[in-house]
């Protein structure tokens, strides 16, 4: 092996380290990328229950319009919870981090999301996901939240 030979070596070895090291940030900046749009969206779905508090307020006396505010809300909950569940994957830090929320929505919103009418507008992988790893909330608990 000549130096020319050493040389084009280390040149195909340095270019397939730093195309591993950039593949690897590239994973972690999506990730960073991922929280902060999932965060946004989970903001704006917790600005409108302020401005709407009957949407996660199960007790509430809804009157027939935000009754149907309740339905979209809650459809727009679980849109939100399968978008978390898309990106990430069950073990990886995203779907722990979210954990917490998708447990207390799950809470909020169990019972819409397993009634048949609305079992077609989620994947069977995603309501599979759900029914493993979220409990039905007990009736008292969720009178507490």
């Amino acid at each position: 092996m000549n130096l020319i030979d050493i040389i084009q070596t280390i040149g195909i070895i340095s270019t397939l380290l730093f195309a591993i090291w950039q593949v690897r940030f590239q994973i972690k900046s999506n990730k960073v990328s991922h929280y902060g749009e999932l965060d946004a969206l989970y903001g704006e779905l917790l600005k409108l229950a302020i401005e709407k508090p009957y949407l996660r307020n199960l007790q509430a006396k809804r009157t027939p319009e935000q009754q149907l505010e309740y339905e979209y809300y809650a459809h727009l909950v679980w849109c939100f919870v399968e978008t978390v569940y898309d990106r990430a994957s069950p073990e990886d830090d995203l779907m722990r981090i979210w954990r917490t929320a998708i447990e207390v929505e799950n809470t909020l919103h169990r019972e819409w999301f397993d009634r048949p009418e609305n079992e077609c507008m989620f994947r069977s992988e995603f309501r599979g996901y759900i029914n493993k790893n979220f409990n039905k909330p007990q009736l008292e608990r969720v009178k507490r939240i």
